[in-house]
């Protein structure tokens, strides 16, 4: 009886901490979703980093030659976020590695990172004081519903900001 009430209890606890999707957010209705905002462009500050995420783009079919799109399992498809990182401080400091992200799904699921050697720019570089790096990461994501991009500029920590990028 008391392990079903601590799964139930855990069960709980994990529905109350999922991303849900955005009231604003309508669906089409022919499986495509209208977003009125999306936090695309909108720079955020945390730990004297601002980070703007540019753009996402939802990737039709292979990445490359390791990652194709018949490797993704049904339902899925791999998506391209382009960020840029500014350094608000007179220090150089680092600057942000794949361990740094998480994309979140409208069910509160992590989407897997992919690590494709194709990609624009380099954030994970050391960032000059002032300075900015540029560059991308890409995930295999649902192939609709919105997604949460999360910035831990500490990864052993809870603090964040998120972008709804989709």
């Amino acid at each position: 009886m008391k392990k079903s009430l601590a799964l139930l209890a855990v069960l709980l606890l994990a529905g109350c901490a999922s991303v849900h999707p955005d009231p604003h957010a309508a669906d089409t209705g022919n499986g495509t979703e209208n977003y009125e905002s999306l936090d695309l462009g909108t720079p955020q500050t945390i730990w004297n980093r601002s980070l703007t995420v540019n753009s996402f783009t939802a990737v039709k079919g292979d990445l490359d030659d390791k990652n194709t799109a018949d490797s993704l399992p049904e339902g899925e498809q791999y998506a391209r976020i382009a960020m840029t990182l500014q350094n608000e401080t007179d220090q150089d400091t680092a600057g942000a590695g794949p361990l740094n992200f998480k994309l979140i799904d409208a069910e509160g699921n992590e989407c897997s990172q992919v690590m494709e050697t194709g990609l624009e720019g380099n954030l994970v570089d050391r960032l000059p004081a002032s300075g900015q790096l540029s560059g991308e990461y890409v995930f295999e994501v649902p192939v609709s519903g919105e997604l949460i991009l999360e910035y831990h500029p500490d990864m052993f920590s809870d603090e964040h900001i998120s972008f709804r990028v989709r």
